[in-house]
């Protein structure tokens, strides 16, 4: 699918905060502690859920217009004929930082399963090379298994967890992929 991914400007990064970024899942990873005297170890376990499950990206607004405005890598996806906003990503640095965090990406689900997040991950990834950057974190729910699984699927590994990282109490899994 062509699509056009570029800097929004305020009209279509308006538009970016209304996709709508919910999704449906019928698995979480499920954390497993294992303590005893001389181990402690936690395990990721894929859990089929009894039934669908949906869930939607909180908080788009504020830190993405934050990101537009400090400059850092908001791009939109377009639709061919430039009409309308499909996706995009939101990716964030600071200056004395080597590394780079991946916020928010979006698709609209009648344009989602086309290949617009992939080429959407290569353009931040793009921006992120530029910026020197040496890798992009991820923190992403437990229940985003979707989103796991996508960037799973582009060399973001597991590297670590916060059980109490999301304001609603979700479990964070941290991923990470190396740049160089």
């Amino acid at each position: 699918m062509y699509v056009r991914i570029r800097r929004p400007d305020l009209q279509e990064l308006n538009a970016c905060f209304h996709l709508d970024s919910r999704f449906e899942t019928q698995y979480v990873w499920q954390m497993e502690p294992q303590q005893t005297e001389d181990n402690f170890s936690v395990t990721f376990r894929r859990a089929r859920l009894p039934r669908p499950v949906r869930m939607h990206c909180p908080d788009i607004e504020d830190t993405v217009f934050h990101h537009y405005r400090e400059r850092q890598c908001v791009l939109a996806a377009l639709s061919s004929d430039e009409k309308q906003v499909v996706g995009f990503i939101d990716l964030a640095t600071k200056p004395w930082e080597s590394f780079a965090w991946l916020h928010h990406i979006v698709v609209a689900p009648e344009w989602r399963r086309q290949g617009i997040g992939a080429q959407l991950l290569k353009r931040g990834v793009g921006w992120a090379k530029e910026q020197d950057v040496t890798r992009i974190f991820a923190a992403v729910p437990t229940k985003a298994y979707p989103l796991i699984r996508f960037l799973q699927k582009y060399n973001f590994y597991m590297s670590g967890y916060h059980d109490d990282h999301f304001s609603n109490g979700d479990i964070a899994i941290f991923l990470t992929a190396l740049l160089r």
